[in-house]
């Protein structure tokens, strides 16, 4: 790329034009190439990097500004790659494309439920306003309504997410994240009645869907459900851990492995909760034990194992297990709501409403965490107490029998 980059053409001069078109159309080629050979490495930074310098004679060039913005989102450079692709918006307007993967940015890397109350507005407003555009030019893409109609449950406009939801389902009615979504926002509609009828519908289209069995059957059925989906997962893929291959396949083999590992251990961790609300702790550590060894950085088993701890009565070791999780996982809303209530019963008062006010911050739909922290404050007399529980109330009663961030947000 550096003899393309002494060699292009950046005069804008008209007797220039024909030049610039051929060193333009030289260097687009260069970068196509490095392009597919770094994306097959997963060098997704070094390439951001090159198409970066590329900008210099660029100039209006979708091709290539797409191409970065691409490549940013895969290295993890939310931020630039919103940028980016807002500049590639302004060039090609009609591109319904566009705005939806800087709706994907926004969700899936900025986090935005990770930050203060304010931005937490200020990027839901832009990201529901990339959803709506998206929508608007290509009204017939059911994937876009569907994400409009969650972009709007996970902020309560339960009602309003329920007309781009009909419209996913008009398209596509039997996608399984659209029926989902539909469970749960008549479960916050409190129209259990429908919900029931839709789950069962749901299960008959998908009947190994674990979270709608636990939900219709309870956790028996859930458990039989967990051990069928271990089966199907060994059988579908432990034949392919004595392939030797070459380096390219073998790392490519690794990496599918590696994800088939992080399934099978969301999978004992499902086991593993059923098992503790059952009180039956020694099959729950047994199941929390087999997914720590699948995924041992995983803050889900760290979590799952100080809960298991905290049951046990062995609250030090909860609270160090929960701090690891923390560590990785700074803003999970679970960890921080057990770590907040566990500090609170031990007589670190403070500290645990510190933990639990992160909680609402980071979560300020949770009413699990609203209520945590009014006990947090009603230990202590605060007068703020009754406004926590009351705003508790006020989000339990549009709460789904699951929170609407169990559905992927990734498109």
């Amino acid at each position: 790329t550096s003899t393309r980059h002494t060699e292009a053409v950046i005069s804008r001069s008209p007797e220039q034009a024909e030049a610039l078109q051929a060193s333009l159309q030289d260097a687009t080629s260069v970068y196509d190439l490095l392009s597919i050979g770094m994306a097959r490495r997963g060098q997704y930074t070094m390439l951001s990097e090159c198409l970066e310098r590329a900008m210099k004679f660029s100039f209006n060039e979708f091709h290539l500004w797409h191409q970065l913005g691409l490549s940013l989102m895969a290295a993890g450079k939310g931020v630039v790659a919103v940028s980016v692709l807002k500049q590639c918006m302004e060039m090609r307007p009609e591109d319904p494309s566009l705005p939806l993967l800087a709706a994907k940015v926004c969700i899936g890397q900025l986090h935005w439920v990770n930050t203060d109350t304010h931005a937490h507005a200020r990027t839901h407003t832009r990201t529901l306003k990339r959803t709506r555009k998206a929508h608007r030019l290509d009204p017939q893409d059911a994937l876009v309504a569907m994400y409009l109609a969650l972009q709007l449950a996970l902020v309560r406009q339960v009602s309003a997410a329920m007309e781009p939801l009909q419209v996913a389902l008009s398209l596509h009615g039997d996608d399984l994240h659209s029926l989902h979504l539909l469970v749960l926002l008549l479960s916050a509609q409190k129209q259990h009645r429908h919900a029931l009828d839709t789950l069962r519908l749901a299960l008959s289209q998908h009947p190994h869907n674990f979270n709608w069995r636990r939900f219709l059957c309870g956790p028996a059925v859930a458990l039989q459900t967990c051990e069928d989906m271990l089966q199907l997962w060994q059988s579908r893929y432990d034949f392919n851990r004595s392939i030797s291959a070459p380096s390219v396949v073998a790392s490519r083999l690794d990496a599918a492995l590696s994800e088939v590992s992080v399934s099978s251990s969301r999978i004992w961790l499902h086991a593993g909760e059923l098992f503790m609300a059952d009180r039956r702790l020694k099959e729950a550590h047994f199941c929390v034990a087999e997914a720590g060894t699948l995924a041992p950085n995983s803050h889900g088993v760290l979590l799952q194992r100080g809960r298991l701890a905290e049951l046990r009565g062995q609250l030090d070791d909860a609270k160090g297990l929960y701090d690891e999780a923390l560590a990785i996982h700074p803003t999970g809303q679970r960890v921080l709501i057990h770590m907040g209530q566990l500090l609170v019963r031990t007589g670190r008062v403070h500290l645990g409403e510190k933990v639990l006010r992160d909680a609402v911050q980071a979560h300020s739909t949770s009413h699990e965490a609203w209520s945590g922290l009014g006990e947090a404050l009603q230990s202590r007399g605060s007068s703020q107490a009754p406004d926590c529980f009351l705003t508790a109330l006020q989000l339990e009663a549009t709460a789904p029998i699951r929170p609407f961030t169990v559905i992927p947000r990734e498109l």
